[in-house]
C-alpha cells in the first residue's frame, strides 16, 4: 500500500494504520491540516474492498475536514479515521475499544466523533479508552440534526440564487438519495416547507415509512441521480458524481450531506459546465458545525491542550471563554480563514423560472 502517491494525497500531515489482532481492528486515521488546530472528523466503519480503497476514503475525507471547519469559522483542522469491517456483522463492543486506544496514542492530535457505521453507543465504548471522542451519549445530542438543517439552510440559498426564489420551497422538487438518520430528517424538513420528495434507500423499511409519512416517490438506488427534479441531495456515500452519473443528471442543483461527492475534482467545473449549481456539503454542513455541541464539548475537552503542528502554536483558551465559534479567536487563527467571496464561485443567474409546477410529476 503505498501513501505518498496515493490519489487523494495531498499534502497529508499524518496517516496512521492500526491493528488489534485480538478484536480483529484494522483502522486507518487520517489528518490532514491542523493550522488553524486539532483534526476533527467522524470515525466510519465500512466494508471496504480493500486497503487501499479504506485509504482513500480516510484521505479524502479528512481534507473535507479541513475546509468544513475553516468555512464554519472554528478553531479546528480536519481529520478521519475508517475502521474495515461491516457495522452488522463484524462491530463489537471490544472492537471499539479498541479503536479508542488507537485514537488515544495520537494524543489530542485528531478527534473522533460519529459517522456511517456508527452510533452513540461506539463512542460511548471507545471514549471508555481515550479522552479524544465526541459525541457521547454524556455529552452530546443527535448530531444529524444539525446536519440536516445545515443542508436544508444551504438548499435554500441554492434555490433563491439558481432560480430567483426567495419565497420558500413550495412546489420545489428534490431527490433525497440516503434516509439514514440525517437523510430522513432532512426529509422531513423539505416536506414541511412544502417540497416535493423522490427518495431511494438500500433500507426498503426506510423507504416506505418516506412514502408513508411524507407522500414521497420512492426511486431505484442506481436511477436516483437521473430523477427529474430540480435539486438532487445526496445523503449516503460518496463519488456519485461520475463517469456513469454526471451524463445523466437532471437537476439544476446538487446539494446534499454526503462527504465528497465529486468523484473527481474536475466534476466541479463539468458541472458549472452543464449550467448546475453545485453546492458542496463542506459549504452547507458548517451552518451546522456551528450550531452542534460540538464546540462546547472540544472547549471542555481540549480545556488546558496545547497543540502545536509544525511551527504553529495553537491555544483553545481564548476561544473557550467566547460566545461562539468564531468570536474572539485569535488573531492570528482568524486570519487563516479564507472566506470565499460572495458569489465568486457561481454562476450568472438565469432568467428566472415563473413556475415550478410544471417540472412535477
Amino acid at each position: 500500500m503505498t501513501v505518498f502517491s496515493a490519489p487523494a494525497y495531498d499534502n497529508h500531515e499524518h496517516v496512521s494504520f492500526g491493528h488489534d489482532p485480538e478484536t480483529g481492528l484494522r483502522a486507518i486515521i487520517a489528518i490532514h491540516n491542523t493550522n488553524l488546530g486539532p483534526g476533527v472528523g467522524g470515525c466510519r466503519m465500512w466494508p471496504y474492498a480493500d486497503d487501499q480503497a479504506a485509504l482513500q476514503d480516510a484521505l479524502r475525507l479528512s481534507r473535507g475536514m479541513t475546509y468544513k471547519s475553516a468555512l464554519a469559522g472554528l478553531p479546528f483542522g480536519g481529520g478521519k479515521s475508517v475502521i474495515i469491517g461491516n457495522a452488522k456483522t463484524d462491530k463489537t463492543a471490544e472492537l471499539m475499544r479498541a479503536m479508542g486506544r488507537f485514537v488515544e496514542k495520537l494524543g489530542s492530535g485528531y478527534i473522533a466523533a460519529e459517522d456511517i457505521g456508527m452510533t452513540v453507543r461506539d463512542m460511548d465504548e471507545m471514549a471508555t479508552e481515550t479522552r479524544y471522542v465526541t459525541g457521547t451519549s454524556a455529552t452530546s445530542d443527535n448530531p444529524s440534526l444539525y446536519t440536516a438543517y445545515g443542508v436544508l439552510r444551504g438548499i435554500e440559498a441554492a434555490i433563491e440564487h439558481k432560480l430567483q426564489r426567495n419565497d420558500g420551497l413550495d412546489g420545489v422538487q428534490v431527490a433525497v438519495q440516503g434516509l439514514g438518520a440525517m437523510g430522513f430528517d432532512l426529509a422531513h424538513r423539505l416536506h414541511e416547507k412544502g417540497a416535493y420528495l423522490h427518495v431511494a434507500d438500500i433500507n426498503r423499511d426506510a423507504v416506505e415509512r418516506a412514502v408513508a409519512t411524507f407522500g414521497a416517490v420512492p426511486v431505484d438506488t442506481h436511477d436516483i441521480h437521473a430523477a427529474d427534479v430540480n435539486v438532487y441531495a445526496p445523503c449516503a456515500l460518496g463519488a456519485v458524481i461520475n463517469d456513469e452519473t454526471i451524463g445523466e443528471l437532471h437537476a439544476e442543483i446538487v446539494a446534499g450531506s454526503a462527504n465528497n461527492q465529486l468523484a473527481q475534482d474536475r466534476r466541479g467545473a463539468e458541472l458549472a459546465g452543464r449550467g448546475i449549481l453545485y453546492a458542496p456539503d463542506m459549504s452547507s454542513m458548517p451552518a451546522a458545525s456551528s450550531r452542534s455541541p460540538m464546540d462546547r464539548i472540544l472547549a471542555a475537552t481540549m480545556t488546558t491542550t496545547r497543540f502545536t503542528p509544525i511551527s504553529t502554536e495553537f491555544t483553545t483558551r481564548s476561544w473557550k471563554s467566547s460566545s461562539g465559534p468564531t468570536a474572539k479567536l485569535p488573531p492570528r487563527i482568524r486570519s487563516r480563514i479564507l472566506w470565499p467571496k460572495s458569489g465568486s464561485a457561481l454562476r450568472p443567474r438565469p432568467q428566472q423560472q415563473d413556475n415550478l409546477a410544471s417540472n412535477q410529476t
